[in-house]
């Protein structure tokens, strides 16, 4: 039941096909733009009718025959909301199958792969092609190019640079190590070096071993003074 005037969505009814379209993203690339064609021709028309029908074909796949209805008394507003929020749901129950329709008490959407109304009221209807998306110039993607070669340069020479610079450092290091090692060296044979007498030198300066100036013995012998 319709209460004049007012749009009424309530019953609603889905009925999609049980057949899928051959290229189902391709299909809806047409089947969208085609039906919002026909909602916006059949909202325009007047107090006695509010009707479109037209057809759309697929590149290199089916012919879309849709149709869009409004009752007569809603105004034009409300028959756009109507056919539109049925777009949606086309879109939701039917998405990639090759016919459907969503019936309403005030509007009615549908669309088949054949003709199933009056050829007198069908019509082609123009669906733009999609515009491709832009490629991107030459010049930038030369640019893009050159920037990571220089990023690829830099980073190469970074990390040659922080390699030499570490073997560098590791072998200096390691030399002065050894430099301070031979030093020690050195110093303990000088010591000991220092230490040795003769015993012509031992014999006078402890007047030849004179009791005298015995201090003791230790563990190698007599300890003298000098």
């Amino acid at each position: 039941m319709t209460i004049f005037g007012i749009k009424q969505e309530d019953p609603l009814k889905h009925v999609p096909s049980p057949n899928s379209a051959k290229n189902p993203q391709q299909f809806e690339l047409v089947l969208t733009p085609l039906l919002g064609i026909l909602r916006d021709r059949a909202a325009s028309g007047d107090s006695l009718k509010k009707f479109a029908a037209g057809h759309a074909t697929v590149p290199g796949g089916e012919t879309i025959y849709a149709l869009a209805q409004c009752t007569p008394d809603i105004d034009k507003q409300n028959c756009s909301n109507c056919l539109k929020e049925s777009v949606s749901e086309i879109q939701t129950c039917c998405g990639g199958k090759q016919g459907g329709r969503v019936l309403k008490p005030s509007c009615n959407l549908r669309y088949e792969v054949s003709l199933f109304f009056r050829s007198t009221t069908d019509s082609l209807v123009d669906i733009p092609a999609p515009v491709p998306a832009a490629p991107a110039p030459k010049e930038a993607k030369k640019k893009s190019n050159i920037k990571q070669t220089v990023i690829i340069i830099v980073v190469v020479l970074v990390v040659f640079v922080t390699i030499f610079s570490s073997i560098c450092f590791f072998f200096r290091v390691k030399k002065r190590r050894v430099k301070l090692e031979q030093d020690e060296n050195s110093e303990d044979v000088g010591l000991v070096e220092w230490l040795q007498y003769d015993f012509e030198t031992i014999r006078s300066a402890t007047d030849d071993f004179s009791n005298a100036n015995k201090l003791g013995r230790g563990g190698f012998g007599a300890v003298y003074r000098n």
